[in-house]
């Protein structure tokens, strides 16, 4: 799916199509923290020697940036955490960017055009 914005030269969008395509910006963002939810089940499972379950918390953990109920003790364990983390906040900055992409757009278009118009009256 194109997520595709209006140029500077064509009206703002209705107001449904705007929460429309904000749902959509939504989603996406969402379904960014999948990637690093199953590498990260999946990194703790194996670096860590620990349960599913157990994996899966210290995952949550690092998505939510809380201390890690089942710390890792070995240096892979610890490298992968950090890495992880990294990880983590990289994707949340992208999905943070995605999801505000149409408000700031439609923030700037309004402006433009505001701008645009009382430039003419002016003249």
């Amino acid at each position: 799916m194109k997520l595709k914005f209006e140029s500077f030269k064509e009206e703002v969008v209705c107001l449904e199509r705007f929460l429309l395509r904000q749902t959509i910006h939504f989603l996406w963002a969402t379904s960014l923290f999948l990637v690093p939810l199953l590498f990260g089940v999946t990194g703790f499972y194996y670096s860590g020697d620990l349960t599913i379950e157990q994996a899966l918390i210290n995952t949550f953990s690092v998505l939510g940036a809380v201390d890690l109920p089942y710390p890792l003790q070995d240096t892979a364990g610890r490298i992968f955490t950090a890495v992880f983390g990294l990880l983590t906040q990289t994707v949340f900055f992208m999905a943070l960017a995605l999801f505000l992409s149409p408000l700031l757009h439609r923030v700037l278009h309004h402006w433009h055009l505001d701008r645009s118009s009382s430039s003419d009256h002016t003249l």
